[in-house]
């Protein structure tokens, strides 16, 4: 992957290529689908995320006759890739003239203190599910040695289409889509799909969180919503593609001059884990230290307004960061600060100023003020 590409950032999105597409001894089984298994099997050993994914499925459990007990989030076993063999609840003599089929169940969720609970996830990543898949998992779920204890049981069919795959039989099955698990990876997080890779500081759980969320809405397992359309819509859109070509072409003028930016500038949506209607068009830096530079466009009461943006960590010297912020305000920069002031903010508002309209004068207030932290700032060693 090329450090420039749009998901360079994200940690899963780099290891997915090492993951074979082929069949795993069925046509039915893939490494892919193994792939994201695991990755929410890791996500599902945090208690605190736990808690909000049961709450997803509560209700679909009760609606199903299979009410959720109360209070199973903290003390669970998390399984994945666990095996049984489809005739083994067979009695003997049919066990004998029937040859042994292994199946693995994908992700199994069971009290460990008690029989209290279990929850059996079966994971599909493509968009529908081969006939006849599930009753081999209902009947072990039903018959097989392992569970047969257990009080509650529960069989999800986690699929990007959150088909319903047949009739329910004894175990029900509670549909989820992955765009649903999705949006609550990105809640839990509290990091906005886009910009998590500059949240380096949030606890571990939440940022992995993220950046599995955001590896699934770049997959298209996540909400997709689009607004109906009329001509005034529409002919705005064509405005905001335009916008976006000449945004596009400021920024190109600037990376020219400065290879430590990357080459393709980057749409994100929300910023700091809040999606407060603001959206971002920029370039991030080559560097280990983080920086960016860009627009941002800002919902304010239905009335959006532009800014000029440039956001980066605080220098480790005090007196830097004090001459730095003191020389750009003096240029008529609004300066703020985000992570308990180790992230800078230097934006200047387009909207209803002399620059709106101007990209001369947007390109030439970039430069200055690249330029002035160029000045100050010792560069990296």
């Amino acid at each position: 992957m090329r450090d420039d590409h749009a998901q360079a950032h994200n940690l899963f999105s780099r290891l997915i290529s090492y993951s074979p597409r082929i069949g795993e001894g069925s046509r039915t089984r893939t490494a892919l689908e193994d792939y994201y298994t695991e990755a929410l099997a890791w996500c599902l050993r945090s208690p605190d995320f736990r808690k909000i994914f049961f709450d997803l499925i509560r209700e679909p459990a009760r609606n199903s006759g299979r009410g959720l007990p109360q209070g199973n989030e903290v003390d669970l076993e998390i399984h994945t890739q666990l095996s049984f063999a489809q005739n083994e609840d067979e009695e003997p003599e049919e066990a004998k003239a029937a040859p042994i089929k292994r199946r693995r169940f994908d992700l199994v969720i069971q009290s460990s203190a008690d029989r209290s609970l279990v929850i059996v996830v079966e994971n599909k990543v493509s968009w529908r599910f081969t006939e006849n898949q599930l009753p081999a998992y209902r009947n072990e779920l039903n018959r097989g040695q392992r569970f047969k204890d257990f009080k509650t049981k529960l069989l999800i069919v986690l699929s990007p289409s959150g088909e319903n795959p047949g009739p329910g039989g004894t175990v029900p099955a509670i549909t989820l889509r992955w765009s649903e698990v999705q949006q609550k990876l990105t809640e839990f997080s509290g990091v906005a799909h886009g910009r998590s890779q500059e949240q380096m500081n949030v606890p571990v759980i939440r940022f992995v969180c993220a950046q599995f969320a955001d590896f699934l809405k770049e997959k298209g397992l996540a909400p997709m919503k689009i607004a109906p359309t009329d001509h005034v819509q529409l002919n705005g859109w064509i405005a905001g593609f335009e916008a976006q070509e000449n945004m596009t072409r400021i920024l190109a003028a600037i990376r020219e001059g400065r290879k430590t930016l990357k080459k393709a500038p980057v749409f994100d949506a929300g910023s700091d884990g809040q999606d407060d209607g603001s959206r971002w068009f920029g370039l991030y830096g080559k560097g280990a230290e983080y920086f960016y530079l860009g627009f941002r466009l800002r919902d304010r009461q239905s009335r959006a307004e532009l800014h000029l943006w440039i956001q980066m960590n605080s220098p480790k010297q005090n007196r830097l960061t004090t001459k730095l912020i003191g020389e750009l305000k003096a240029d008529g920069a609004t300066v703020s600060t985000e992570d308990g002031g180790r992230v800078l903010n230097f934006s200047l508002k387009v909207t209803g100023t002399q620059l709106d309209g101007n990209a001369d004068r947007m390109r030439e207030w970039f430069e200055n003020t690249l330029t002035t932290i160029d000045r100050i700032l010792p560069p990296p060693a």
